[in-house]
């Protein structure tokens, strides 16, 4: 099942929200770069399996379009695009862990 219709099937028995509002939760996903375009868009390969996740280099953060590989291992979130689901807040793995902390002076 996918993330959307999970989460509307959620909403229908009532499970998630209040009356009139809608309660989105996103789950940070891993993956890694199938597919880069000279176009400024590429595609994840999710770990879960699945289809590829389209993502424009306007959702990427902390790192530039251009630095990007094919095989580089990233975190993002999913969201509902005008095509189909669509990848948001793309980092690379390594920077959504966060920095390493320097050794301790001896």
């Amino acid at each position: 099942m996918c993330f959307t219709t999970h989460i509307r099937s959620l909403l229908e028995v009532g499970r998630v929200g209040v009356p009139g509002v809608l309660v989105v939760m996103f789950r940070v996903m891993k993956g890694t770069i199938a597919r880069v375009t000279d176009r400024g868009f590429g595609f994840i390969k999710p770990d879960e399996g699945g289809d590829d996740v389209f993502f424009h280099a306007r959702s990427l953060e902390g790192i530039m379009f251009d630095e990007l590989r094919e095989g580089d291992a990233v975190t993002y979130e999913v969201e509902d695009g005008p095509k189909g689901p669509a990848a948001i807040k793309v980092m690379r793995a390594d920077d959504a862990a966060g920095e390493p902390e320097a050794p301790a002076a001896e």
